[in-house]
């Protein structure tokens, strides 16, 4: 689901002068609050032993109502950016669905070349989040390999729904990092995150979780986890 506001026009001169910082930032609060004197706080939550690739910098932005964003900031050039928008128009109905986290893709300018500087990634802030990782690692850990199978089987028919809404659509980045769990157990659902890569021109998300559940098979899982998590998310994502 994409955030409704205005897109603001920002101009600065360097993506990291602290002055520079505070324009896009209260840009940011204006747009989204409609009032540059709204109450907000603002925490770093940068990853300094993993760094994201082309990211500058991430930040919880909180308002007193209550609201919370997710901000990215990624240097310029980035082409999931820059063609993320030709993605949201040719599949509009992205920003109304629940299960996608959108990201509004705000570009910040050089005031003097007109150029893109850096871009700015918003999303709604999902408290308390639950990755399908996180989930993987208790299932498997506890030896559950029914849980296991359910959970993987389920996911093949989310993901084989993502694609028949959206025919020719690829995340381009699914792994279990960036797939939610939200909801309590028993009306739980999924939601994909890190969404600007969309792309209706590259990638296979099928093959792409493959590779992802080896990656944890390698990472200490063992070969026993890849086949009934590869078989069971094979067989959901089949189910027409």
């Amino acid at each position: 689901m994409l955030i409704e506001c205005e897109q603001p026009q920002i101009e600065i001169s360097h993506a990291e002068d602290p002055l520079d910082q505070n324009r896009i930032l209260i840009s940011i609060v204006d747009s989204l609050t409609k009032s540059p004197s709204s109450a907000f706080k603002l925490v770093n939550m940068n990853d300094a032993e993993n760094p994201l690739r082309n990211t500058i910098s991430v930040d919880k932005l909180s308002f007193e109502d209550g609201r919370s964003y997710h901000l990215k900031k990624v240097s310029a050039p980035d082409s999931e950016s820059e063609y993320f928008p030709q993605s949201l128009q040719k599949f509009e109905s992205l920003k109304e669905d629940p299960n996608i986290l959108i990201p509004l893709i705000i570009p910040v300018f050089h005031k003097d070349t007109k150029s893109p500087i850096c871009y700015m990634h918003i999303t709604q802030w999902i408290n308390d989040p639950l990755t399908l990782t996180t989930e993987l690692m208790r299932i498997w850990t506890l030896n559950a390999s029914a849980e296991l199978r359910i959970m993987l089987y389920h996911f093949g028919t989310f993901l084989r729904g993502f694609h028949k809404a959206y025919p020719g659509l690829n995340h381009t980045d699914i792994n279990p990092n960036n797939v939610l769990i939200v909801g309590d157990r028993t009306s739980s659902r999924f939601m994909l995150i890190d969404c600007a890569g969309l792309d209706d021109e590259v990638g296979d998300d099928r093959m792409s979780f493959l590779i992802s559940l080896q990656v944890l098979t390698e990472g200490g899982f063992g070969q026993n986890f890849y086949t009934i998590a590869s078989e069971s998310f094979l067989e959901g994502y089949a189910i027409e």
